[in-house]
């Protein structure tokens, strides 16, 4: 038994008519018999009877008629769903992503899920470097985090992030240089160990622009570094996107110079054949596009 005498049944049964149960399926009437015929051998039961009046189902087709009807149903569903999957339409997208990537993501991520509803997204709050291990060894699909990348890992600019100087308003002299606010504070940084992505940038751009260590100390979370700055207990360096301001007195100050900026992208492994992911980086490609 295939799906063909399977569907040939199910469509003789609902037209009771050679004739146009053939143009139905765009076979000859002949091929049409020969395949229940096929059937019917198969399973040692009559399944039509023809007679002066037509075509009619009988007892045992009538008994097996919704059986059949709601197997080549399934059958037609499940090769929907295969389509789909093959042509990144149904499936599941999993996702990391870097706190300077969020300005861009809920636009992204809405738009996606509203063209493509039948993909279900994970998202994962990862550094950069973990981010690209997992990539490359398939435990991820895409990522949002710092570029360049190295093949075979690929990227398409989504953005970019800055270092910002945070601080109470009280704490700044009046025409007080920058540099002189965070080498006469101190400095409080996140810690390398929750945030190694920004640890390493910050700290890139404290030996770069030689800002004294030992007025340092490092914060395991951006929440409770705000706190001790809206203390005015000191100030912070932070990425501008991880910045919360809370409090009218607290000043955002972007810094400049080497290592004060980088880009942000969208990562995939070209090697890995994927296309939901590939669904996905079309979506991106699409939103980012000049107008």
């Amino acid at each position: 038994m295939d799906i063909r005498q399977l569907r040939a049944f199910v469509t003789l049964a609902e037209c009771l008519s050679y004739r146009e149960a053939a143009e139905r399926l765009w076979l000859t009437q002949p091929t049409l018999t020969k395949q229940i015929k096929m059937l019917e051998t198969e399973i040692s039961l009559v399944l039509f009877l023809r007679d002066n009046h037509g075509t009619q189902l009988s007892r045992h087709g009538q008994q097996l008629y919704q059986d059949a009807k709601k197997l080549l149903s399934q059958f037609n569903a499940f090769k929907t769903l295969c389509q789909q999957l093959t042509n990144g339409k149904r499936g599941a997208l999993s996702l990391g992503f870097i706190s300077s990537a969020t300005p861009v993501m809920p636009a992204i991520i809405t738009a996606f899920q509203n063209a493509f509803p039948d993909i279900h997204l994970g998202l994962q709050d990862i550094s950069s470097p973990v981010q690209q291990e997992r990539i490359l060894n398939g435990q991820l699909q895409a990522g949002f985090m710092r570029i360049p990348v190295s093949p075979p890992l690929a990227f398409r600019k989504t953005g970019s992030d800055c270092l910002t100087l945070v601080f109470h308003k009280s704490c700044r002299y009046q025409q007080e240089p920058l540099h002189q606010l965070w080498r006469r504070c101190t400095l409080f940084i996140v810690n390398a160990e929750t945030c190694p992505g920004s640890a390493l940038q910050i700290n890139n751009f404290i030996a770069a622009h030689g800002i004294d260590a030992r007025k340092m100390q490092c914060i395991s979370d951006t929440r409770t570094l705000m706190t001790m700055v809206e203390s005015r207990m000191g100030v912070a360096i932070l990425p501008q996107s991880a910045v919360m301001v809370l409090h009218q007195d607290i000043i955002c100050q972007p810094l400049h110079g080497e290592f004060a900026r980088w880009d942000i992208g969208l990562v995939w492994n070209e090697k890995i054949a994927d296309p939901v992911r590939d669904s996905f980086i079309s979506q991106v490609t699409a939103m980012l596009a000049p107008a």
